[in-house]
């Protein structure tokens, strides 16, 4: 069979706790007769002690070492899951330069309404005045009189309509 680097780290890992689990059996099912060791012995004794704390230790930060690739795992699928009901399974991803064209061209966009806006509202104004001028005309007073009887009674200059501009006489 044919390894890569992370597979053989994984299986060398796995040899080495192998290993540290069978010396801290070995070490727990010795017999413990205090005579029969000699200096040597009880020195290796606590250095195997001390291996098998190392190997517990280990075996620990293996465990949480799983634990944590696992939850990485699960929001990894929960953040594709969410990523596909919010955007129907295609990553919407905009450029910043992108994101400035578009920027730039609503920016014109509104600055031409903006202009089309005044432009109505100038041409808007126009018509208001020809309108009120037309009122005028065929509603304003046809002479003096007409003038008095609105209720201007001050002395002054008035507009007059003669012609009547549709009244009758």
């Amino acid at each position: 069979h044919h390894f890569d680097n992370g597979t053989m780290g994984i299986l060398s890992f796995i040899i080495v706790v192998l290993v540290m689990q069978h010396a801290c059996i070995a070490e727990s099912v010795r017999p413990e007769k205090p005579s029969d060791r000699n200096l040597d012995e009880e020195g290796e004794s606590a250095s195997s002690s001390l291996s098998c704390q190392a190997f517990e230790h280990l075996l620990q930060y293996a465990t949480r070492q799983d634990r944590m690739e696992t939850d990485m795992d699960a929001l990894q699928t929960r953040t594709d899951t969410l990523q596909q009901q919010c955007c129907g399974g295609e990553a919407m991803q905009y450029s910043f330069d992108s994101l400035q064209t578009l920027m730039e061209e609503q920016e014109t966009t509104i600055q031409q309404q903006q202009t089309t806006i005044h432009q109505q509202a100038a041409a808007i104004q126009q018509m208001e005045t020809l309108l009120n001028q037309l009122s005028d005309k065929l509603n304003g007073p046809r002479d003096c009189m007409e003038v008095l009887a609105n209720g201007h009674d001050t002395s002054g200059v008035y507009t007059i309509y003669p012609d009547g501009g549709g009244k009758s006489p």
